[in-house]
């Protein structure tokens, strides 16, 4: 009985934190490698994570590049709102290091 509950585990959905990033490979009918958002985005996959060869191709929501990314460039999660949490704060963090408040600079 416990290696079916191991096994329903193992192929429970998990949702991939990532960042738009940069990609280095050119495939289909992309001509660049630029063109990156630089967003954070979401994805579900039942893939396992993990492994040196891992590489995982994502598709950004926002600007459609697909970059792959390796395990240690995305967070996991169990739950879409824990995900988006993560995205959020991360998003808030960038915005408040991007903008100066006079009141902290010399």
């Amino acid at each position: 009985m416990s290696e079916v509950t191991e096994n329903n585990e193992a192929h429970n959905p998990r949702y991939i934190a990532y960042l738009c990033s940069p990609t280095t490979e050119l495939r289909g009918s992309k001509q660049s490698t630029s063109g990156a958002c630089m967003k954070w985005a979401v994805r579900r996959s039942k893939t396992p994570v993990g492994g040196w060869k891992y590489k995982m191709q994502m598709k950004c929501p926002h600007c459609g590049n697909r970059p792959r990314v390796a395990e240690h460039e995305v967070f996991i999660f169990d739950q879409k709102s824990t995900a988006q949490q993560f995205i959020d704060r991360q998003e808030s963090e960038a915005g408040r290091m991007l903008e100066p408040n006079s009141e902290e600079w010399f």
